[in-house]
This record gives structure tokens, C-alpha cells and sequence, in this order.
């Protein structure tokens, strides 16, 4: 695949950078890419951090990183919550806490018997770190010395080791050379704070997200982070507009519904049909049903 002019600027630039991407830009086939030839640069017991928001999109990310027979070296592909767990709380914890008695298991609040509900009452999906008083402190030390963590404090859980532990810093520092988080829209408070920390122990750190796709306020996460990383001078901003995957009279349609002030992309044909039906979702569903066959001779769909 050639990259376009605007992947090339992502490729040729080794910094700290935000990258804006649509949907269909090719913003996998990019990290992928600089991924790829980070690998080249680093010693065996370095690597790099990727983080995706689901295991499938980690798996993919790291195929196609990995498609030519890459040595990935001591490079991490995962989710943020098994970045936490298995590069920060598990072994580091154990230095500031002990060793627990049980092997570690990581449980739900809603499943803690109802008289230990009382210790996790406060709200800990929204938890900051900046809130952890001596108390909560203790809450995390006699469970995880009994083996257990909750999956809903491993963010704010994870922060805390890091920042207290200088083993776990200097560990990440010496291993990790560079950070990259798609998805970033979805970040909550804790990631974007762990973000900003490994990029301070000198890692090259690079967001990459769309400020339209988040879906996740509900759990704490918030699109402001991307948008304040393409605010931070420390960040090189980069766009991936076009859409490779639909024609362009679709593309202009969606950035329209998103923004009527939008620069629509000249186009010799127009691919969307409008039409007003009378009635509910079972009237568009039954005119569907009866112009589906038309439809799809008009446009050619197969």
C-alpha cells in the first residue's frame, strides 16, 4: 500500500504527536508502519507500548506490525487495563505492599460479598489519584495481600504504583522507548495520566483518536484528553481525513450530519439516496423490504 501525503508526514516525523483519524483513513496501516520501523532502531530488551481499546484490535495491530517477521523485541500489544496489571501493579505492588497469600484474581465490586462492599462504597471508576487518602490506600493493600483487585480501581490502582514505586519508573523507562494509545477518545483520567508520565521518562509518546466516536462518558472517559493533547504544544498535531474505505458523496454526508459547515470533497457522482417515509421505524423497515431489489440495481450492489 503507498501511503498518502498525509500518512508520509506521519511516518517521517519521530516525535511526540496527536493524530486525528476518521473513519477508513488508515490509521491502523500507520501505526503499523511506524511501528515497524521503530523496531528497527531499538536493542533487544527494548520495545515499545501499544495500546488498543479491545484485544481484537490489539491482535490486529500487532499482526500487521508484525507481518513481515518483525522482531518485536521486548514490545508490549494489549489492552490498558492488562498494561496495568501485568507491566505495573503485579510487580510492583508486591515491593510497596508484599507478597499477597493467594495468586492475584481480579474480581467485579458487584461481586464482593455484601459485607466488604462497604470498603470500594466511593464511586472508584471516577476515583482520581489526587483523591487516594491513607485509608483507600489500605483498602488496596489488604485485598491485593489477599490476592484480589478490583477490575474498576485498576486505573487509579495503577497510577499509585507507579508514582510511589521509582523501580516500577525506572523499569518502564529502561524498557520502553515508545508509547502509542489508539482509541484515545476513550480515555479515561487515569490512562491519559499514565500516558503523560511514560512520556516523561523520556519515551516518544503518540495519540491517536477521533474527537466524533466517543461512546464511553458513561464509564469516565472522555474525548477533552485527546482534544487537550492537540492543544499541547509538546505534541505535533497531524490529521487523517480521507476515507479510503466509502466514495466521497458518502463521506461528505456523515462530516455534514457532524458539522454543516463542513468542506464538502468535490464529487462527479452522488451515491446517497434520500427519501421521507410516512410513519414509524415499521414503515421504513417495510419500504425497505419493497424497494431493497430497485436499490440495489441503481447502485450496483452485488
Amino acid at each position: 500500500m503507498k501511503p498518502t501525503d498525509q500518512q508520509k508526514l506521519i511516518f517521517d516525523y519521530d516525535g511526540n504527536s496527536v493524530v486525528i483519524a476518521a473513519p477508513g483513513s488508515g490509521k491502523t496501516f500507520v501505526l503499523s508502519q511506524k511501528i515497524k520501523h521503530n523496531l528497527k532502531s531499538l536493542h533487544d530488551h527494548q520495545g515499545i507500548i501499544a495500546i488498543s481499546y479491545t484485544n481484537k484490535a490489539s491482535n490486529e495491530l500487532k499482526s500487521r506490525s508484525l507481518s513481515n517477521g518483525e522482531n518485536p523485541k521486548s514490545s508490549f500489544f494489549g489492552t490498558i487495563d492488562r498494561f496495568y496489571l501485568s507491566e505495573i501493579i503485579i510487580p510492583f505492588a508486591k515491593q510497596l505492599f508484599g507478597i499477597p497469600i493467594n495468586e492475584i484474581t481480579i474480581t467485579k465490586y458487584s461481586s464482593l460479598p455484601n459485607d466488604e462492599k462497604e470498603d470500594y462504597i466511593w464511586d472508584s471508576r471516577k476515583l482520581k489519584f489526587a483523591q487516594i487518602d491513607d485509608s483507600k490506600i489500605d483498602v488496596f493493600k489488604n485485598y491485593f495481600l489477599k490476592g484480589i483487585i478490583l477490575i474498576e480501581t485498576i486505573g487509579v490502582f495503577a497510577d499509585f504504583v507507579f508514582s510511589n514505586s521509582i523501580a516500577c519508573q525506572k523499569y518502564i523507562k529502561a524498557r520502553y522507548k515508545y508509547i502509542y494509545i489508539d482509541e484515545y477518545q476513550d480515555s479515561g483520567f487515569e490512562q491519559h495520566q499514565i500516558f503523560l508520565k511514560i512520556m516523561g521518562l523520556d519515551a516518544i509518546a503518540v495519540a491517536v483518536g477521533d474527537l466524533n466516536q466517543s461512546i464511553y462518558a458513561f464509564s469516565g472517559k472522555d474525548s477533552k484528553y485527546l482534544q487537550e493533547l492537540s492543544a499541547n504544544d509538546n505534541f505535533k498535531y497531524f490529521k487523517l481525513d480521507k476515507n479510503h474505505r466509502c466514495h466521497p458523496s458518502i463521506i461528505n454526508y456523515s462530516n455534514y450530519l457532524l458539522n454543516t459547515k463542513t468542506e464538502l470533497i468535490p464529487v462527479d457522482e452522488n451515491q446517497i439516496f434520500f427519501t421521507i417515509i410516512t410513519g414509524n421505524e415499521i414503515s421504513i423497515a417495510e419500504w425497505i423490504d419493497e424497494k431493497i431489489d430497485s436499490i440495489q440495481k441503481i447502485f450496483n450492489v452485488e
